[in-house]
């Protein structure tokens, strides 16, 4: 079939049985001894004619099953071999490759059923446990094991099962499953439901599927290495580019904020009683939460996801304070302490000191070299710790609580213009203006009559 997009699509299905006897009236000792052969070929190519629409030259892709079944009245055997080394359009890369993922070994005596190797199972509806293969969706979920099926009686059948699934060329060693099921066909047990073709059915299941804690990923942030685990929590600062590789069982949450909307909390952190101190950013990164404390903290996300889409006339500050309440959080979490090496120890007092050095002085002394000669330091060295712990400079710091207390002193006294600008140690009233300008887009005076 020649499609507009010059490709020429083939489906090739091929299937053969032969039997090992070849008389055609047979007694029950050669129907018992009786050997059959199956096999089946699907093929499903595709030709493009010239460059594809992903930029691939490939001139061929091709999902190839072949398979091969034996069946006798004790024991059935088969395998099947797939064939995706370039598989078709639509198909995950994952898919890539070619082996023998399904192979299965079935004994049958009496009234149990023993299977060994590679199987589908579903367990009543399939709502506890389906395993089925849909190649067309790429589909394939088998499980790896043991499973063994019991008939004691007329109308009973139980089932119990136990291994692992497929997951693309792989199987999920982390992750083993357990099962076992029961059916009791009441329709074979009463001839009147027989009569009128009624069927009726009882059913139980029970599964035991072990979810793995060994969910990890591994972090590099600008060359520095960082491993989390069940339970970590990583927190970054604006431009800090991450490099992240999760194993298939981690499961994740997160948080973007905004630069812009980032400062806006922080001003909010800054203007009232409780004031948090800057996150950490490049060393001090990775925080161990209990179980307690990450369903704690993935409650909060769960909420702010909740207030991005209401609608509300409040809705930013909404947000913002969700966002405030994060820092809260983690401002109050204790450092994993194989992250605290000695050289940061250092630093982290570095800034501890400096910060409490800029809360008393930052009125009149706004110049960094002011506070590298009262900690002994460089300046140089100074502005590198602040930048690491906090994820703001030295002079971003200074400014933002100058401008804070400014805002401060304009809402809650009555100083005039000319006294708060000589508290806060600006040469006269016209530079006080022209900073506060910068920073509100307003005036003082206009500042002050809208609070």
């Amino acid at each position: 079939m020649k499609l507009n997009r010059n490709i020429l699509l083939l489906s090739v299905t091929l299937a053969a049985t032969s039997m090992a006897s070849a008389q055609e009236t047979l007694d029950a000792d050669t129907k018992n001894n009786r050997v059959t052969l199956a096999g089946s070929v699907q093929s499903d190519m595709l030709v493009p004619q010239g460059k594809q629409e992903d930029g691939s030259n490939e001139d061929f892709r091709t999902n190839t099953y072949i398979d091969f079944n034996l069946q006798s009245h004790y024991v059935d055997a088969g395998y099947r071999y797939e064939y995706l080394e370039h598989p078709l359009p639509g198909f995950e890369k994952d898919f890539k490759g070619n082996g023998v993922p399904y192979f299965y070994v079935k004994g049958k005596f009496k009234n149990v059923e023993l299977t060994g190797g590679t199987f589908y199972e579903q367990f009543g509806s399939g709502f506890i446990l389906r395993s089925y293969e849909e190649r067309s969706l790429g589909i394939d979920n088998s499980i790896l094991g043991g499973r063994i099926v019991v008939t004691p009686l007329k109308g009973v059948r139980l089932k119990a099962l136990g291994g692992v699934h497929r997951r693309y060329w792989k199987w999920n060693w982390g992750r083993p499953i357990f099962g076992t099921d029961l059916t009791l066909s009441l329709d074979q047990w009463f001839h009147k439901l027989q009569r009128t073709a009624t069927y009726l059915t009882l059913g139980a299941s029970w599964v035991n599927k072990r979810e793995s804690d060994d969910g990890s990923a591994e972090v590099n942030i600008a060359g520095h290495p960082h491993h989390l685990e069940r339970g970590s929590l990583l927190v970054l600062t604006p431009y800090q580019p991450a490099q992240c590789h999760f194993s298939p069982d981690a499961v994740t949450e997160g948080l973007l904020i905004d630069r812009l909307f980032y400062d806006s909390i922080s001003s909010t952190d800054m203007s009232g009683d409780v004031q948090i101190p800057g996150l950490p950013s490049r060393f001090n990164t990775v925080y161990q939460l209990t179980d307690s404390q990450t369903q704690e903290l993935s409650g909060i996300f769960s909420q702010i996801q909740k207030a991005i889409h209401y609608m509300h006339l409040y809705k930013t500050e909404m947000i913002q304070s969700l966002v405030h309440i994060v820092k809260l959080f983690i401002s109050e979490l204790p450092f994993k302490d194989d992250v605290l090496t000695p050289d940061f120890r250092h630093k982290e007092n570095i800034y501890k000191i400096f910060l409490h050095l800029s809360e008393m002085n930052f009125r009149q002394q706004r110049q960094i070299l002011f506070y590298a000669d009262k900690l002994g330091i460089t300046t140089t060295y100074l502005s590198r710790v602040v930048k690491e712990i906090s994820g703001t400079t030295v002079n971003d710091h200074l400014t933002r609580r100058v401008y804070h207390e400014a805002c401060n002193l304009l809402k809650t006294t009555t100083k005039t213009i000319g006294e708060i600008a000589y508290e806060l140690g600006f040469k006269d009233q016209s530079a006080f203006t022209n900073f506060f300008k910068l920073h509100a887009h307003c005036s003082p005076k206009s500042y002050r009559a809208t609070s």
